[in-house]
């Protein structure tokens, strides 16, 4: 399941990288990372006793600046009727969310290769075979 959730990632982040190129294609594909990577990110919190350490803090840290971009995003729509700063507001949420969406890539990357990494526990018996001791 890891693995398919960074694969989703990773597709969504470079067909919205290369739709960027038409702005019109690459804020449908900042649409579809916004609505994909906080589900993905309450699938990893529902693994968390399963994560290693580097893993929990980079979720974590992704999780605070996710709650900070949208509490910005919320007020910024309550000050734009006052001070008329639109484009600016529109082009650093743009960047900001493509440099999430590219942290969170990065954060599906370390939760997949991690679980890939571990190792299996041997058993004893495995250890003590006849084989070993005739090498």
């Amino acid at each position: 399941m890891r693995r398919s959730l960074y694969i989703i990632n990773l597709i969504l982040v470079l067909c919205s990288a290369l739709g960027a190129v038409t702005i019109y294609f690459g804020l449908l594909g900042m649409i579809a990372l916004a609505l994909l990577q906080p589900i993905c990110a309450l699938i990893y919190w529902t693994q968390w006793k399963s994560l290693s350490q580097n893993p929990r803090f980079h979720l974590r840290l992704y999780t605070a600046l996710l709650v900070v971009v949208v509490l910005i995003g919320a007020g910024s729509l309550l000050v734009t009727g006052v001070i008329d700063f639109e484009e600016w507001l529109a082009l650093a949420g743009m960047v900001l969310s493509g440099i999430m969406a590219i942290y969170f890539t990065y954060i599906a990357f370390i939760i997949y290769k991690d679980q890939h990494n571990k190792l299996p526990e041997f058993d004893s018996d495995i250890l003590d075979s006849e084989m070993l001791n005739e090498l």
